[in-house]
């Protein structure tokens, strides 16, 4: 493994719980592998982060820990002095594999993290920057998603802070346990940080506290609807066509019975159009119909509006039809 074992086995057993359910085990090892090849990338280092080094063709340093002193500097036989302040673990790899290719050919060497210079916070998911942050001095759950630049476009709005039930549980109630993995876990809404000023839900973090954002799913509902826009899911909810016309201000009169859901066909920007009876799910005449993140619901005006139009619109000029046939 070329990232650290303790590091990794630490962000393993924190992850956010809805990447631990059995449903989705090869999701959530898939997250965790992510999760640390980010943490590789990210993580800038610093005086006092102890490195260990392996290389079967380099026996000076093969299986030794060293340390990055206060100048940032690493001390290394054969090639001396490295500058390792702000240097992720692969560039220090890469430089390290340079300038031992003077004294060894083609030599293969791995860095990892075996103790930070501050207590780690692993930062995962949508955010513009994820990995691994040392925790220098107190810090609150906005000024390291700040550290993190924020969140990405299309990130969801629920921030999830995972933490180990050694540090103490999380000061807020809404917090809740999960005695089977040992950790404390809350969820908080993006809108609370936001728009409040010192808000409760800022906490202090502790070290090993995982934060983590999800990237949100949408669709679309537009057309005879009372409000046409974006539809959020929600991870563990399954959106059907029923839910999305509700929270959409349900059919306006004039819509018609069969509501047409445009689909996306994998590998290809063409969307196949599938048309369901809405008026038949909300009277319990057929089953509801599931929807996908991405799906566009549009529903049109019935031919019967159209027609009921036409016979208003004749109705009303009429009267003036008549009278300008009297007038000649």
């Amino acid at each position: 493994m070329r990232w650290s074992v303790t590091a990794m086995c630490a962000l393993a057993a924190a992850l956010p719980l809805a990447a631990q359910e059995p449903a989705g085990q090869q999701q959530q090892q898939q997250q965790q592998t992510q999760a640390a090849t980010q943490a590789r990338l990210r993580y800038s280092l610093g005086a006092n982060d102890q490195i260990l080094l392996r290389s079967a063709e380099v026996e000076e340093i093969n299986d030794k820990p060293f340390r990055i002193d206060e100048r940032g500097i690493l001390s290394l036989p054969l090639i001396g002095e490295v500058e390792a302040e702000g240097l992720s673990l692969d560039e220090l790899e890469r430089e390290l594999v340079r300038r031992y290719s003077q004294f060894v050919v083609k030599p293969q060497i791995t860095a990892s993290l075996v103790q930070f210079r501050g207590a780690p916070i692993f930062i995962v998911g949508a955010f513009a920057r994820p990995g691994i942050y040392a925790m220098e001095g107190e810090r609150s759950l906005v000024q390291m998603m700040g550290l993190a630049g924020g969140l990405q476009t299309g990130a969801g709005r629920v921030i999830r802070v995972t933490r180990k039930l050694e540090s103490g549980p999380i000061p807020l109630e809404s917090a809740r346990t999960d005695q089977t993995r040992k950790v404390s876990v809350v969820e908080i809404g993006l809108r609370t940080l936001q728009e409040s000023v010192n808000p409760p839900e800022d906490i202090l973090l502790a070290p090993y506290d995982v934060i983590s954002v999800d990237t949100q799913e949408s669709l679309y509902v537009t057309g005879q609807v009372g409000r046409s826009g974006v539809v959020d899911l929600k991870p563990v909810e399954t959106m059907t066509l029923a839910k999305a016309l509700s929270v959409s201000g349900g059919l306006q009169p004039g819509a018609a019975s069969r509501v047409v859901v445009l689909r996306q066909v994998l590998s290809s920007t063409r969307r196949a159009p599938l048309q369901v009876n809405a008026k038949a799910i909300f009277k319990g005449q057929a089953n509801d119909f599931p929807l996908l993140p991405s799906d566009i619901v549009y529903v049109p005006r019935s031919p019967a509006f159209y027609f009921n139009q036409m016979i208003q619109g004749t109705v009303t000029s009429l009267p003036y039809f008549l009278l300008g046939l009297a007038l000649r």
